[in-house]
């Protein structure tokens, strides 16, 4: 009985880490980051004290000789008077951003768990991106942890295309 309960603990350990948001910790220097392969593709002041940082992470696969490099997906980290209060990702489409076991539905839940200190399933980051196209628009809220992670759509010059954005506030 003893045995199972250390790695039921260790589970939970892991999904209920110290949070990034609301701290001055370090994104790049996180072990989030270096497992993700992190580099910082820009650094733009928004006045009043606001910073948005964008880091790029290593794309699912690594360029073979003789294909052109491809970029990974990059996340917002927006910090104000230096304290991290969202972490964000957005990308236009046309069709489903994420799918289950796919590579940007596994790193994101990864990002967002890091960010929040609290477990963001695939499953749950599916759920949102469906309501959010449902929601014509509207922000779509669920709560992680102490924090809200939310979804909008916004829809482009193409039929049938539209910018998916999500972001963990507080």
């Amino acid at each position: 009985m003893k045995l199972l309960i250390l790695p039921l603990l260790a589970l939970g350990s892991t999904a209920h880490a110290a949070p990034l948001l609301g701290t001055i910790n370090s994104f790049f220097e996180s072990s989030f980051c270096r497992q993700s392969h992190c580099t910082l593709s820009s650094r733009e002041p928004l006045g009043g004290g606001v910073v948005d940082f964008r880091y790029t992470l290593a794309p699912e696969r690594l360029p073979q000789p003789g294909d052109m490099p491809e970029a990974g997906p990059t996340l917002s980290v927006i910090r104000v008077n230096n304290v991290v209060t969202s972490v964000g990702y957005a990308q236009g489409v046309q069709d489903d951003l994420l799918y289950p076991g796919g590579y940007l539905s596994s790193v994101l839940a990864k990002a967002f768990t890091f960010a929040a200190g609290s477990a963001v399933s695939e499953a749950a980051l599916s759920r949102l991106e469906g309501g959010c196209e449902q929601a014509n628009g509207q922000e779509v809220r669920i709560p992680v942890g102490r924090f809200t992670l939310s979804c909008v759509n916004s829809y482009g010059e193409y039929p049938d295309a539209w910018r998916v954005a999500f972001r963990l506030y507080r």
